[in-house]
């Protein structure tokens, strides 16, 4: 059996008098996505606030930030090394493992597969791994190319479980959204539902 990390992506949404909203969420779970990272490059000292307001084991990844993947399409110049060397140092603050790299539909999954080997050529990845989420595109229609490089990357895929999804292929993390069934993401599963999903997850794990 491996350990669950559950949480949410960001935590503005807990607002409690007197309280910062990081302090609130943590009490709550144990890790969360950096959403705003995808939107805005944060100043280094504010992401080292953000580190010292949660306890020690609490656990962060980070959301790449929109230019690398939806402007510069994975492109190896020198803006997009630029940017990830800076998403690699607010990992580093934070003593994150993961940055999550979520695709535009844009990108087609063929067009996709030498894009992302350019990319990942182009920078140095040193201890950090890569979350990969396909916008547009399922794990059992990938291009085998594709699924190559993200194997010889140790990348992790991103789905969503609560839609029916698996990784194209095994991992020793597996990494899931949770957005339900629901329009713009408003839902909230059935216990049936949340059980099958506690059973593709631990179907998922080594």
């Amino acid at each position: 059996m491996g350990d669950y990390l559950i949480g949410a992506g960001g935590w503005a949404y807990f607002q409690i008098p007197g309280v910062h909203p990081l302090v609130a969420y943590s009490k709550a779970f144990n890790f969360v996505e950096v959403n705003s990272t995808f939107y805005h490059i944060p100043a280094l000292k504010e992401v080292e606030k953000w580190r010292k307001l949660v306890p020690p084991d609490f656990q962060f990844s980070v959301r790449a930030h929109r230019s690398i993947t939806h402007e510069w399409k994975l492109q190896p110049r020198k803006e997009t090394v630029e940017t990830f060397e800076t998403m690699k140092q607010i990992c580093r603050v934070l003593n994150a493992e993961l940055l999550h790299l979520q695709t535009p539909h844009a990108i087609s999954s063929e067009k996709l597969s030498g894009a992302l080997r350019d990319f990942l050529d182009s920078v140095n990845l040193g201890k950090l791994r890569i979350v990969l989420e396909i916008r547009g595109a399922s794990a059992s229609k990938l291009p085998p190319r594709l699924v190559e490089t993200m194997r010889d990357h140790n990348i992790i895929h991103c789905v969503d479980l609560s839609q029916g999804e698996m990784p194209a292929y095994e991992s020793d993390i597996l990494y899931s959204r949770l957005f339900g069934k629901g329009y713009h993401n408003i839902y909230q599963p059935t216990d049936e539902e949340l059980m099958e999903i506690d059973n593709k997850a631990s179907r998922g794990r080594r």
